[in-house]
């Protein structure tokens, strides 16, 4: 009878351990947080996005990253930081792909980029070219009125003169150009206007000083 209760007993108390261990919960894979559709930018543009906001995992486990480009020639892409950038190389389209990994399970987060060729900037509005009588006041050349970038990127303003003795014009701010007229004579003028990109457009003028008598 003592064996008989022993064996029963032996057989039960692991039951009873069992049920009253709480089993953990199964690992769950990275999820999705945000997804890149249909992202464009041009050509020689550096751009860098954070992978948080690509990927979260349920479990709260730290996440490792991967990312890969089907096209290298047109878009580069690598992990920086905490983030991913993607380098647009030329006009085409690449298959990004990138991947989350909790050690065990993962999610991948797939997009095209298309790299649009990149546009040189425009002339808007030209500049008139100037004649004025000496010490007659100043002219202000708003070169950001002038040119502008139809992929809407940041420009670069400079100009160029014949005379570089000749300081009727000069820059005063990154874009603008303050015309003062005293020295008698013409000048030729190149208002210049480049993008990150290397392109650019030019805007030529002539600025001509007269005496009183209009000489």
């Amino acid at each position: 009878m003592l064996k008989h209760l022993l064996a029963i007993w032996i057989i039960i108390y692991p039951c009873r351990l069992l049920a009253e261990s709480p089993l953990e919960p199964p690992n769950r894979p990275p999820q999705i947080r945000h997804t890149y559709e249909n992202m464009r930018i041009s050509e020689g543009v550096n751009r860098s996005y954070t992978l948080q906001d690509s990927f979260f995992d349920p479990d709260g486990q730290p996440l490792s990253f991967t990312a890969h480009s089907s096209t290298p020639e047109v878009a580069i892409v690598g992990l920086a930081a905490s983030g991913f950038y993607v380098s647009a190389q030329k006009a085409g389209q690449s298959l990004i792909t990138l991947t989350a990994s909790d050690g065990l399970l993962g999610a991948e987060n797939v997009f095209f980029l298309t790299v649009e060729a990149n546009a040189a900037p425009i002339v808007i509005k030209p500049i008139e070219n100037l004649v004025l009588y000496r010490d007659s006041g100043t002219v202000l050349i708003d070169l950001s009125r002038v040119f502008a970038d139809p992929d809407s990127s940041k420009l670069a303003f400079a100009y160029e003169k014949n005379d570089d003795d000749n300081d009727n014009i000069r820059m005063i701010s990154t874009a603008e150009l303050l015309v003062t007229p005293g020295i008698l004579g013409s000048l030729s003028v190149v208002a210049i206007a480049s993008d990150a990109q290397g392109r650019s457009v030019s805007e030529p003028f002539t600025i001509t000083v007269l005496d009183e008598q209009g000489q």
